[in-house]
């Protein structure tokens, strides 16, 4: 008796893909953000994720609900963990770690860190395709995709970039969902405190979070606050409270620091809780959470780039000049940490717990002008392109680099998506009129050395063509590219607004696509031609801004001399 032969179909195999965030904890939680929205998209997609073991362990509570595969890289095992230390034996750990990324070679391997670290490791691991910095064979840092060239050359070098770190991995990683979590303003009895923050530069001073506790539970007797941290902030907690003011209050606070871990922490956000902090992994986790939140970013943290990601969130920042800084930046005194004061973030956070949106106005009855004429306000919405957006609640005439940013800010989005930008021309203050008016020069520069450089690339590419190609005319035309990306420097040199334009250049000149001199012509003609496009975008831009500030301050002046 003949058996019964059943035919099974094919099964479809999975893609995978390998994400590498070798970072700290607050962009782990940042990039589960990211990673929440591509697995609501794609949820055939199977997640792997690359992580440094000191890190991800304390979020895997939350990680396991994205990625189905976390493996993590233990630097201490790898590195310390052996009695005499060798070069041999740190090999051997490391092929086993890679043994064990590699045992499903991924479809696509992601690098969202841009450290050496992550970039070496990403040239280890088996995949199809690479997103991000890794090295080549001839130890070169390759970075092919534009949205990875443009956080490399933007984010890592300057702070006119207008995206939130979540939205930048989203264009990395290809994810299209413009869906947000949006907070609620309602009356809340319960704040979540984080006074701290990895860097001393980030964080204020200990006697000025006294004060706005003890005010906060001298005006609201059924007010809970509840500090959370690290053991290593035990001793700057004791400080906070550990002062006259709130000897009588103590019985309102409850000290969980160095007591909690992380997940614990997490546990008591919630959408009735206010939470109250600086920059900090904690803040991401509370926008995870739908935890309406108020952030005070100073030294080197920049509100648009690391606000929490929820529509309704509010981040005060100083408006020093110097702010914000780079963290190898040396500062005796901060100066951002003293433009802030108590009495404004009591105001808001006073506000907020009454669940009041925070507007110029209600500030102003609560404080003065003197006490907010040193500050910014942002308020996080996201927008119709599906990017969070910091809007600023105290209306104020913008500086040079603040206009550059909100003009940066369509013209990257044109350039990448093409894609339109919803916003109103910038309201200059009379320095960035003339700034920027000084800046349209640079831009014209910049414009005609593209067109330049598109014409001896094209020049290259029709001597390549023609029956007899002459070697040395093609050499001469490679000499002239050579001496425009020169004078690009010297530009660059002269106007600092205009370094994302240049730096990103720069970048995709170094990355040009192709394995001879035809591909890398034609790379090298296309890449100028993006940056022109750029670059008469700008020019535009800044134009009619300029424009629109002479007609605004003629029709002014005018009516004054009547």
């Amino acid at each position: 008796m003949n058996a019964k032969v059943v035919s099974t179909p094919p099964q479809e195999i999975k893609k995978r893909m390998t994400l590498i965030q070798l970072t700290r904890v607050g962009d782990l939680v940042q990039t589960f953000q990211m990673a929440r929205l591509l697995k609501e998209e794609h949820p055939e997609i199977e997640l792997t994720l690359v992580a440094r073991k000191q890190y991800a362990n304390p979020l895997k509570f939350l990680l396991v609900n994205v990625f189905d595969d976390i493996i993590l890289l233990d630097t201490d095992k790898i590195f310390r963990s052996h009695e005499s230390i060798t070069l041999d034996k740190c090999k051997s750990e490391l092929r086993k770690f890679l043994l064990r990324v590699n045992q499903h070679p991924a479809s696509v391997s992601i690098n969202l860190s841009f450290c050496k670290t992550s970039s070496y490791l990403h040239s280890l691991i088996h995949s199809e395709f690479k997103v991000g910095p890794y090295y080549d064979l001839t130890a070169q840092k390759v970075i092919k995709d534009k949205w990875s060239q443009y956080l490399y050359s933007t984010v890592m070098r300057g702070d006119l970039n207008p995206y939130n770190l979540v939205d930048l991995f989203k264009n990395i990683v290809g994810v299209k969902s413009i869906k947000s979590v949006e907070v609620k303003h309602q009356k809340r009895r319960h704040i979540v405190l984080h006074p701290f923050a990895s860097q001393e530069r980030k964080r204020w001073k200990n006697s000025k979070w006294s004060e706005v506790v003890y005010k906060l539970l001298k005006d609201n007797r059924d007010l809970k606050i509840t500090i959370v941290g690290a053991k290593s902030d035990l001793i700057d907690c004791d400080d906070i409270l550990n002062t006259p003011l709130l000897a009588s209050f103590l019985g309102q606070i409850e000290n969980k620091v160095g007591k909690t871990n992380i997940e614990e922490v997490y546990n008591l956000l919630d959408d009735k809780t206010l939470f109250v902090g600086h920059d900090s992994a904690i803040s991401h986790l509370a926008a995870t959470r739908g935890t309406q939140s108020l952030t005070i970013a100073l030294g080197n943290a920049r509100a648009q780039e690391t606000a929490p990601y929820a529509d309704g969130n509010y981040v005060l920042a100083p408006k020093t000049k110097c702010y914000p800084c780079f963290p190898d930046v040396s500062c005796s005194y901060y100066q951002c940490h003293a433009d802030i004061p108590y009495q404004v973030v009591i105001c808001a956070i006073t506000n907020l717990l009454d669940g009041k949106e925070l507007e110029e106005q209600t500030l102003l009855e609560g404080t003065s002008h003197f006490q907010l004429n040193g500050v910014e306000l942002f308020k996080t919405r996201t927008n119709a392109n599906g990017h969070q957006r910091v809007e600023r609640v105290i209306k104020h005439s913008l500086n040079s680099k603040e206009a550059m940013r909100d003009i940066y800010t369509i013209a990257w989005q044109f350039l990448f998506n093409e894609a339109e930008e919803d916003a109103s021309f910038p309201e200059l203050s009379a320095n960035a009129y003339a700034e920027l008016k000084n800046d349209i020069s640079g831009v014209k520069h910049c414009y005609e050395l593209c067109e330049f450089g598109k014409k001896y690339s094209r020049y290259i590419l029709e001597e390549i063509s023609s029956k007899t190609p002459d070697l040395a005319q093609i050499k001469s035309y490679s000499a002239k590219i050579d001496e425009i990306d020169g004078l690009f420097e010297i530009v660059k040199n002269t106007f600092s607004r205009l370094h994302p334009v240049l730096d990103f250049l720069t970048i995709s000149k170094s990355n040009l696509h192709g394995s001879n001199i035809v591909e890398l012509s034609e790379s090298s003609f296309l890449t100028y031609n993006d940056s022109s496009m750029l670059l008469s975008l700008i020019f535009d831009l800044i134009n009619k801004t300029v424009t629109e500030y002479e007609k605004t301050n003629i029709k002014t002046s005018t009516k004054e001399l009547r």
